[in-house]
């Protein structure tokens, strides 16, 4: 495995994702409204005639794997579930290290947590799976599809997994690449309960509700706290729609624990704003 192919990929993590939320009442508590700037672009374009959402493409990996009815019961380690179809199924915190997946559909499957270590997914569908904290180390992987798959907290060491592979699946810096070296986050973003967002250096003071909270480069975004101390653009959202937090580990993907918000809870998982 070339180490500095993966040393490249591991610096470029930084994809922007843009997210739009209830703007105003996260921080409105206090009496600040916050100004969406990207609404005046969007104005005069919701009635654009238009332009119908592409389909989406499958890739010949995912056409040709699942062509077997399989059962999640079925599911276990060393097993021969080769050509299993379990796209969109619940197997997270299973065992299936040394299990021979290889051709199996795991489209969009939570696989959260589970034990893969040693498993052959050979032209596996892996696109959409959630891989948050799975045990890859020695799997093999060639030819999956990992586009979007979901990586955080991985561990991939010894896997066979190309670069070209990884560039279109969603890596953390909490990510393990397959020479044991974690994804770092590129110029510009701090490595945050295993994410990569983008943090305001420039601004020496976290927001907090009751004072300011002062503006962002990024249009319609603030600068808050994170539970870890550290200073970080967020987007606005509705109280009543953000989950508590006590660390930003406990948030999702693209998302921090701000804390001093004027939300009832202490701490509130809040998504950060694009590089």
């Amino acid at each position: 495995m070339d180490d500095h192919r993966f040393d490249a990929i591991a610096r470029s993590l930084g994809t922007t994702r843009s997210r739009r939320g209830a703007l105003g009442l996260l921080a409105g508590a206090a009496g600040l409204a916050l100004a969406d700037a990207d609404a005046k672009q969007r104005k005069g374009r919701k009635h654009g005639k238009g332009k119908q959402a592409k389909p989406a493409v499958v890739s010949a990996v995912c056409l040709a794997a699942g062509s077997k009815s399989c059962t999640v019961a079925q599911a276990k380690p060393g097993t021969v579930l080769k050509d299993c179809d379990y796209a969109g199924a619940d197997l997270h915190d299973t065992a299936l290290n040394a299990a021979n997946l290889s051709k199996a559909s795991l489209a969009g499957a939570d696989l959260s947590g589970a034990n893969l270590a040693g498993a052959n997914l050979a032209s596996a569908c892996l696109v959409g799976a959630d891989l948050t904290l799975a045990n890859l180390r020695g799997a093999s992987l060639s030819g999956a599809d990992l586009t979007d798959a979901k990586l955080c907290g991985a561990n991939l060491r010894g896997s066979n997994v190309k670069p070209a592979q990884l560039a279109t699946a969603h890596l953390c810096c909490s990510t393990t690449l397959p020479n044991n070296k974690p994804a770092e986050c590129p110029a510009g973003s701090t490595c945050v309960g295993g994410e990569c967002l983008t943090v305001l250096t420039t601004c020496p003071t976290a927001g907090a509700c009751g004072l300011s909270f002062p503006a962002c480069p990024a249009a319609g975004c603030r600068c808050g706290a994170t539970a870890e101390g550290q200073a970080a653009c967020f987007v606005d959202q509705d109280c009543a729609t953000v989950r508590s937090c006590a660390a930003s580990s406990e948030c999702g993907p693209g998302q921090f624990c701000l804390v001093n918000s004027c939300c009832p809870s202490t701490g509130v998982c809040i998504p950060s704003c694009p590089a």
